[in-house]
């Protein structure tokens, strides 16, 4: 930890531990949402496995890839915790994050416009990467969450003439 070089990489790691779990839980979520009775279809249709993962796994999975891939790039962008607790800044500054910046300008320096500043700017660039991630993972994706209905295999009477 007192080596510059390698303490970003230190909290990097406890960051992606702490929330690992989290994300493969949504993921987990995710897959079960797809239907089965496509990926069957798509293998009795001749699909390779690389093609069912490709055409349906991954397009079915669009929802939970844009909710995760947007925590995570709000959580990179507010991580104080780890800074905090691991490093308070780092071996010259090399841990210095957005976050803890404005906690320092406002807690230590008592400097609360910068702070306050600093605050807005956080919240800008969270809405820009936000955006980002929606202009992304928006696609031609249909709704593959469910299988489109059947036709009944026993013909249905007609209605009665009245």
């Amino acid at each position: 930890m007192n080596n510059p070089a390698t303490a970003l990489y230190a909290v990097m790691f406890v960051t992606l531990w702490k929330g690992i779990g989290y994300y493969m839980v949504l993921y987990l979520a995710g897959l079960q949402g797809i239907s089965p009775e496509l990926e069957e279809a798509a293998t009795i249709d001749g699909a390779s496995r690389p093609q069912v993962f490709w055409n349906i796994t991954l397009p079915g999975l669009r929802p939970t890839i844009l909710v995760c891939s947007l925590l995570s790039t709000i959580s990179a962008i507010k991580v104080f915790e780890e800074i905090y607790v691991m490093t308070q800044g780092g071996p010259a500054g090399s841990t210095y994050s957005a976050l803890f910046y404005t906690y320092s300008r406002a807690f230590q320096d008592f400097q609360y416009g910068l702070a306050a500043a600093g605050g807005i700017i956080i919240a800008v660039i969270s809405i820009i990467f936000g955006l980002i991630n929606f202009r992304l993972t928006r696609g031609k994706s249909r709704c593959l969450r469910h299988a489109p209905p059947r036709p009944s295999p026993i013909p249905l009477p007609s209605p009665l003439p009245g």
